[in-house]
């Protein structure tokens, strides 16, 4: 298992996310060998696009620095479908949160 505190030191130093979500089957346990890292960040509803793309560009690069290369996934889950909200916030473990209320 990797070091969540690195983790989360990444997302804790980045303005503008709401909260980081560590979640998928390094939070389950039901890792295999191809089994990566997956992350989700809530970001502002009112961020463009290529705002939210440059951002999460930026967080995949710096979560390699943690768990190794094309070892991650981070995924915007402001714009993902509500059924995949639900299960990253009822699966997923809050590994950074800057606005609690914002979060639920």
């Amino acid at each position: 298992m990797i070091n969540e505190e690195k983790l989360a030191q990444i997302f804790s130093g980045t303005d503008g996310i709401i909260a980081t979500y560590f979640f998928g089957s390094q939070v389950s346990g039901k890792t295999d060998a191809f089994s990566d890292y997956d992350i989700a960040v809530l970001l502002p509803e009112d961020w463009s696009k290529d705002k939210r793309w440059t951002l999460i560009g930026e967080l995949l690069d710096k979560a390699f620095t943690v768990v190794g290369q094309d070892n991650a996934d981070v995924v915007d889950l402001t714009t993902q479908p509500l059924w995949f909200q639900q299960v990253v916030v009822h699966t997923g473990k809050v590994i950074y949160e800057a606005d609690s209320v914002t979060r639920r």
